[in-house]
């Protein structure tokens, strides 16, 4: 909704769809943000040369990068349809299909999704879906991604994920997507185990092997933070 508007539309074959358009002069006001929040960085690290160490260039950096594909609907109608293809075996997980012959840059058209969004729960009991059902089929859907396909949704809020009739799982707003490689996937996989497994030491040594720790962070003080974070979560049932 921040850079673009979606409508509900009609085909001259009389196909519903979701008309997905760029907001008029979107690029221009998002450069300028994109520019301002530059200036911002650099006037405060001038002030504070410690804030080097968060590397917020960097950030400002990435968000451009994925700002800049988001305004391109070409790309997100791509992205869709590699997802696609990577759960055409699986029926629980639906990828709206995208109209490629009436999509371009400033416009994206797809299927018209009709659902429940997955955080209804209310909604959702009432017409009798089963919810520890579709919980773990989401579960597994987004593990395929991560660790099977390593290319994954990286904007899946409620908001983004609906249940349809047929009880299928259905994710929209393809702009923001992750890769991971081999060797991330093996570090995710390991660290999603080490968590499980409440080994809070070994997640803080798989960090520090990575390079996400620096070396004045105690390894024990480290591991007893995530405890901290990780318990009450991990105990819930």
């Amino acid at each position: 909704a921040s850079i673009s508007q979606v409508h509900k539309a009609k085909t001259h074959e009389n196909k519903v769809v979701a008309v997905k358009i760029l907001r008029p002069n979107i690029e221009v006001a998002i450069s300028k943000d994109l520019d301002f929040f530059e200036w911002v960085v650099r006037f405060f690290q001038n002030f504070d040369k410690s804030l080097y160490r968060f590397k917020l260039l960097e950030i400002v950096d990435v968000f451009k990068k994925i700002t800049s594909d988001e305004m391109d609907l070409r790309l997100e109608a791509a992205s869709a349809s590699e997802l696609a293809e990577n759960f055409k075996d699986d029926k629980r997980f639906l990828v709206p299909e995208i109209d490629w012959s009436l999509t371009t840059k400033r416009m994206l058209v797809l299927d018209w999704v009709d659902g429940i969004k997955i955080d209804d729960k209310e909604t959702l009991k009432k017409e009798n879906y089963n919810i520890e059902k579709i919980t773990d089929a989401a579960s597994e859907a987004f593990f395929c991604q991560v660790f099977r396909d390593g290319f994954f949704h990286g904007d899946m809020h409620p908001g983004n994920f609906f249940i349809n009739a047929s009880g299928q799982l259905i994710p929209i707003d393809f702009g923001i997507m992750g890769r991971l490689n081999i060797s991330d996937r093996l570090f995710l996989a390991r660290l999603l185990k080490a968590v499980l497994d409440k080994n809070f030491l070994l997640v803080a040594k798989l960090h520090k092997e990575k390079g996400m720790l620096p070396n004045y962070q105690s390894i024990n003080a480290f591991a007893l933070a995530v405890r901290s974070i990780s318990i009450p979560i991990l105990d819930k049932k």
